[in-house]
């Protein structure tokens, strides 16, 4: 998801990207900090304070140049708001004010003084992820210590940024920063065999497949063509829906000395908004990153990359053919809001608007999004069973777990 200033022309991230504000030396973090985090679409989301409020949950995020708050969660706090310009989400533009002389505590020895927090509204991107979003913290964060994000054992650390030597064995990959912005040169080699050089910007908060290429990198390498067979679908966090693309794989993607095989990407064909950006390639996404310990050096302008156990496991796009939101105050009741062509989900007569009920006789409510996602992404071959509401009527419907790519 994209989000910048539309009269400021700026890098865009895949999660969030906002113009850069203020921040201060006294921000810089001191000592080694360690906390939990929860993962959900491989986003790491952890808990944090506003202004000495209660704990509230936020997306850390690389491809954001400011901490963003949502929109209902400044309300509920009472914050005073100045306005704004309008922020471009890469799907359509969207009203912001600011909070002035905010600050965030990440924990009792790191806060994040002097902000100017982006308000928006995230309701968007709670429907996509399935989960309640305070807020994000972006640059502010990187900008003033080195990150480690152990993904495996769900730990996030902050180290000083001064001190920091990294004596392990991972893979050190040189990066530049561009507006507030981490860059590294990859390599793809499509099915067909065809190698390219891309620039990608390195984006915890980026939810969507291994790799998103860009519209105009997508269309002078017929990346489509070159990557078939590919998949159709519509996509996009904030203003969701508003992006469109297809979804395949490459045959390799080398980082540095690293060579990933079979990557998922998303080919994007959207015409407005930061994929429409020409002057990198595209996002190195979450899912890929989590395949590792990552540690995020900007002091350095370095990348480090550690295989942690999942690395061989391949990821996999969604086998139903059925894209979910969700909705209600819980966020646990699941609309589709996409069926796609030919898949398992389109044969079953499942349709656009259906919302599940039951998964193989359990209320769907019991599961987050993420765990459904999950489910309908794995177990190759497994037949589910889905209970729908359509209109007044009640219908079950039987889908097989069918590879599409």
């Amino acid at each position: 998801m994209i989000i910048t200033k539309t009269n400021q022309p700026v890098k865009r991230g895949a999660l969030l990207a906002l113009l850069l504000v203020s921040v201060f030396v006294l921000n810089a973090q001191t000592k080694v900090s360690t906390l939990k985090f929860k993962t959900f679409n491989n986003l790491v989301f952890l808990k944090a304070k506003v202004n000495d409020s209660a704990e509230m949950t936020f997306i850390l995020d690389t491809g954001a140049s400011s901490c963003v708050l949502n929109e209902s969660t400044s309300k509920k706090l009472g914050l005073k708001t100045v306005s704004g310009d309008k922020v471009d989400t890469g799907g359509g533009d969207v009203d912001a004010v600011y909070v002035k002389n905010a600050a965030i505590e990440i924990t009792s020895d790191f806060t994040l003084k002097n902000l100017s927090l982006a308000v928006i509204d995230l309701s968007g991107l709670e429907k996509s992820i399935g989960e309640k979003i305070d807020g994000v913290i972006g640059y502010e964060a990187f900008q003033n210590a080195v990150v480690k994000i152990d993904y495996q054992n769900k730990l996030l650390t902050f180290f000083p940024k001064d001190k920091f030597v990294y004596r392990g064995k991972g893979e050190i990959i040189p990066f530049v920063i561009e507006d507030v912005f981490p860059f590294v040169e990859v390599k793809l080699t499509s099915i067909n065999g065809i190698e390219t050089q891309a620039k990608l910007m390195i984006d915890v908060g980026g939810a969507s497949n291994a790799i998103s290429l860009y519209t105009d990198f997508v269309n002078k390498n017929q990346l489509i063509k070159a990557n078939s067979p590919t998949i159709p679908l519509t996509y996009g966090a904030i203003n969701v829906g508003k992006s469109t693309g297809e979804v395949g794989r490459l045959k390799t993607l080398q980082i540095g000395k690293i060579v990933y095989q079979s990557p998922l990407v998303n080919f994007s064909q959207t015409t407005q908004g930061s994929e429409t950006d020409t002057s990198y390639a595209g996002i190195l996404n979450a899912p890929f990153l989590s395949k590792f310990t990552c540690f995020i050096d900007y002091q350095k302008k370095q990348l480090i990359l550690e295989q942690n156990a999942s690395y061989n496991t391949l990821l996999e796009f969604d086998m139903s053919g059925i894209s979910l939101i969700a909705s209600g105050e819980n966020l646990d009741i699941y609309t589709v809001r996409q069926v796609l062509n030919n898949s398992s989900a389109a044969k079953a007569d499942i349709r656009k608007g259906d919302i599940i009920e039951k998964i193989n006789g359990k209320p769907s409510s019991a599961y987050r999004l993420s765990e459904i996602r999950k489910m309908f992404s794995s177990k190759r071959n497994s037949i589910i069973t889905l209970q729908l509401r359509r209109a007044d009527k009640f219908l079950v419907k039987k889908i097989t777990l069918t590879k599409a790519v």
